[in-house]
C-alpha cells in the first residue's frame, strides 16, 4: 500500500479527498445520478480524527457468495473470507487486493482504501448502509487496522455495535483514527486544498452537481458546489473543438485524444489551471500536461 501512496504527486491529503471523497462516491452513485451525491469531510485535529461520509450512493455491499465478507458452509459454519474481489466491493476493501475496478470506474474500492489506511496510526472504521430496493434497513461496520506483529500486516473484523441505525441515510463513511500529524498540518489550510486540488481536478463532476462540505474544526465550513466553478476560468476570445487528435511520438502515431477543446483566454490563467487537462469519464481531471515539445503539432495550429 505504501507503494500506491508514493505514486501520488499531488500529496496524501489531496489524494485522500480524491479517492475516498470523490472517486468512490461517484462510482457508487445511486442509479448513476452523480447530481445527487453529497460528501461531508470532517477533520478534528484535537481528537486526531477524519471522517468522510457520502450520501446519494448505494452503500458498500457484499456479494451473493458471502455475508459481509465471510463465507459459510451449508450448515452455517464459517469457512473463510470472500475472495470474489471483482464482484464484492466489501471484500475488496478489506483485502490488499488490487482488483475490483471496472473499466468505467474512476477509482477502486480495493486500492482506494490504501490512502485512508495509511493516513492514521489507528487504522479505519468503516460504516455503510445499503440502498435496498424495498427500503429495508441493511447496515454494517468494520475495522481495518495494522496488526501488532510484523511490519505491513493488516487485519479486519466486523463491529456490529458501530453499524448505523434506521435513521441514517444510505451511503458509506470512512473514519480514520489517530490521524497523522503531517496530514493535520495540510488540512489546517482547507482553502488552499480547495483552490489547488479540489476545484482544478474535480470541477467537471462539481459542475454536474456533486457537492461537498469540508469542515476543519476551528475553520469556516467550505461548501463546494457548482457556483464555485463559474468563475474559475477567465473569459476566452476563441474556442476550437476537435473530435479526434492523433498523439504522436517521434512522428509515429501512438493513439488519439478525443473530444479536445482548445480555449484561448483573454486574461492570464492561474497556474493550477494551465495546460491540457486530461478528463476521465467526463468527471475527473486525471492529469494536466504542462510540458510540451519544441514544436506545436500541425493539427493544432
Amino acid at each position: 500500500m505504501q507503494q500506491y501512496l508514493d505514486q501520488f504527486h499531488i500529496g496524501h491529503a489531496a489524494g485522500l479527498i480524491g479517492e475516498s471523497g470523490f472517486q468512490n462516491p461517484i462510482d457508487a452513485a445511486k442509479m448513476g445520478l452523480i447530481r445527487n451525491v453529497h460528501i461531508d469531510i470532517n477533520v478534528d485535529a484535537e481528537s486526531r480524527s477524519l471522517r468522510i461520509r457520502d450520501r446519494g450512493t448505494t452503500g458498500m455491499h457484499h456479494c451473493a457468495e458471502c455475508e459481509w465478507g465471510v463465507l459459510y458452509d451449508g450448515h452455517g459454519n464459517e469457512i473463510g473470507n470472500c475472495n470474489n474481489y471483482s464482484n464484492c466491493p466489501w471484500s475488496a476493501f478489506h483485502s490488499l487486493a488490487q482488483i475490483g475496478k471496472r473499466e468505467t470506474s474512476l477509482g477502486s474500492r480495493g486500492m482506494g482504501k490504501s490512502l485512508a489506511a495509511l493516513a492514521g496510526e489507528g487504522g479505519i472504521i468503516l460504516r455503510t448502509k445499503i440502498a435496498t430496493e424495498d427500503g429495508s434497513h441493511v447496515s454494517m461496520a468494520s475495522f481495518f487496522r495494522p496488526t501488532a506483529a510484523g511490519v505491513g500486516g493488516w487485519a479486519w473484523g466486523l463491529i456490529e455495535d458501530e453499524a448505523w441505525g434506521e435513521s441514517e441515510e444510505p451511503g458509506t463513511e470512512i473514519e480514520i483514527l489517530e490521524l497523522k500529524s503531517e496530514l493535520i498540518d495540510v488540512f489546517a489550510y482547507p482553502d488552499k486544498l480547495v483552490k489547488e486540488y479540489v476545484l482544478p481536478y474535480w470541477f467537471p463532476a462539481i459542475q454536474q452537481g456533486v457537492t461537498m462540505d469540508l469542515r476543519v474544526k476551528g475553520e469556516r465550513t467550505i461548501k463546494i458546489g457548482s457556483k464555485m466553478t463559474e468563475k474559475m476560468f477567465p473569459p476566452f476570445d476563441d474556442k476550437k473543438s476537435y473530435g479526434k487528435i492523433p498523439v504522436k511520438m517521434k512522428q509515429k502515431k501512438v493513439g488519439d485524444v478525443t473530444n479536445f477543446n482548445l480555449h484561448l483566454a483573454k486574461d492570464g490563467v492561474e497556474e493550477q489551471l494551465q495546460g491540457i487537462a486530461i478528463i476521465k469519464g467526463g468527471k475527473q481531471v486525471i492529469k494536466r500536461i504542462t510540458n510540451f515539445g519544441r514544436a506545436i503539432d500541425g493539427d493544432l495550429q
